[in-house]
């Protein structure tokens, strides 16, 4: 079982050095990543342990230095960011709600997964169409549509 205090110290570790991003694919499908990148191998080494993933050498720095590279995505990816949000600062737990809300729109199962574009068309027509018609035409549901609306205009600046 891992430690508060293990926790803890890699959500110090991903505050300072660690991503938390989104890999958009032409599919719609939205994977969540939580990377860390850095060229201390002993510390990436520790987290890849923590986390259950491989270390990898991503490239050299201009120095020549190897830079190790680690990586989460998926549901374990989300997982990590559920512990770590209440851990991370102001601008890190922004990030996490938005991607964690962007995932919850489009990759729920049921669903239709949603394109970027399709998104912004909803958010643009919101004001001219009802939540009926634009669920229709884009085949997802009215809830879905007024989520999609609703995320636009949610004030995210207090976590």
């Amino acid at each position: 079982m891992m430690r508060a205090s293990d926790i803890h110290w890699l959500a110090g570790l991903m505050e300072g050095e660690g991503c938390f991003t989104i890999q958009r694919t032409g599919k719609g499908y939205i994977p969540l990543l939580v990377v860390l990148a850095m060229t201390d191998i002993d510390v990436v080494e520790r987290a890849a342990q923590m986390i259950g993933v491989r270390v990898r050498m991503y490239q050299r720095t201009s120095k020549g230095k190897p830079i190790y590279r680690i990586q989460l995505h998926g549901p374990r990816a989300v997982q990590w960011m559920m512990t770590l949000y209440g851990l991370m600062g102001q601008r890190r737990r922004l990030r996490i709600r938005e991607l964690l809300a962007l995932w919850r729109l489009r990759v729920r199962p049921g669903n239709r997964k949603l394109t970027d574009a399709q998104v912004t068309d909803i958010r643009r027509n919101a004001q001219k169409l009802s939540y009926r018609k634009l669920a229709r035409h884009y085949g997802v549901s009215r809830r879905l549509v007024g989520n999609i609306i609703r995320l636009e205009h949610r004030p995210m600046a207090n976590a």
